[in-house]
């Protein structure tokens, strides 16, 4: 089992968001939420009914992504835009913390909760 991501594995998983970007930027975002992702205490592999589970890569994929969304169209809010007579729908993001602004951090968030371990630990403190 191979646990290196590559621009490879970001581009399969979301085609579209990462069409305009270069590999040297995909991969600088990769190697930034790998270390996140170990800082969190990720656990290389689980094993899951028998099988492993390859837990840090999916971390990685997935806060890579989360980065990428946060800083597109998709960070801003934007949910529609239509090119003839300029129309754009924003979704309301204010009321959401940092890694629930994208389905990428959300599933990361999901990770951390169920495998990450130690001293990292996500918490939202409502104000």
């Amino acid at each position: 089992m191979n646990e290196q991501v590559t621009s490879d594995d970001i581009r399969r998983l979301a085609p579209e968001m990462t069409a305009d970007l270069d590999e040297q930027s995909i991969m600088a975002t990769v190697e930034n939420a790998y270390l996140i992702a170990l800082g969190d205490h990720f656990p290389r592999v689980s094993k899951i009914d028998g099988e492993q589970m390859p837990v840090r890569k999916l971390a990685t994929e997935y806060l890579a992504l989360h980065f990428i969304a946060i800083q597109g169209k998709t960070g801003q809010g934007v949910t529609a835009e239509k090119v003839d007579v300029l129309e754009r729908h924003f979704h309301d993001t204010s009321r959401l913390d940092w890694l629930n602004s994208s389905k990428w951090g959300q599933t990361y968030l999901h990770l951390l909760k169920v495998f990450g371990g130690g001293r990292a630990r996500y918490r939202v403190i409502q104000h």
